[in-house]
């Protein structure tokens, strides 16, 4: 009976691991936008920033996705499997240069949605829609990575 329950111990872990619900493995670290401090997810790679925080059911509250780019460049992004609305917060260097607010996750049988900044930017923060407002970020607020 005792490896029975220990059987299947292993096999949730590993559903868990596989079904991405576990944040093993993942680049985090502490950003500050304006005065508001956030927790966030690295997305370096072509990969991570084509797969970013699709298919996922939520995001935690003072939590996001940040995208750092290489080059400047007006990089798009797209709503594709989202299953909640966004925020985004353009950065260029050590300044927001820009904010796009509410971005709805798509609908059945609707196009996906496309944002993409007016101007080159190096570095992106999504997090849930509502947030930009809530946490009282503006334009030319100040970023800084904690850790």
């Amino acid at each position: 009976m005792r490896r029975r329950g220990i059987k299947l111990f292993i096999l949730s872990v590993l559903f868990l691991i596989l079904t991405g619900c576990s944040k093993v493995g993942r680049e985090t670290s502490v950003v500050r936008v304006g005065q508001k401090v956030i927790e966030v997810e690295v997305a370096r790679t072509q990969q991570e920033h084509e797969r970013g925080l699709s298919k996922r059911m939520k995001l935690p509250p003072e939590n996001g996705m940040f995208f750092v780019f290489t080059d400047r460049g007006q990089y798009s992004f797209w709503m594709k499997d989202m299953m909640f609305p966004l925020d985004f917060i353009w950065i260029d260097g050590d300044k927001v240069v820009e904010i796009t607010q509410d971005v709805p996750f798509p609908e059945t049988g609707k196009n996906i949605t496309t944002v993409t900044p007016a101007m080159p930017i190096d570095k992106v923060i999504e997090v849930n829609g509502g947030f930009i407002n809530s946490a009282n970020i503006h334009i030319g607020d100040k970023f800084e990575v904690l850790n």
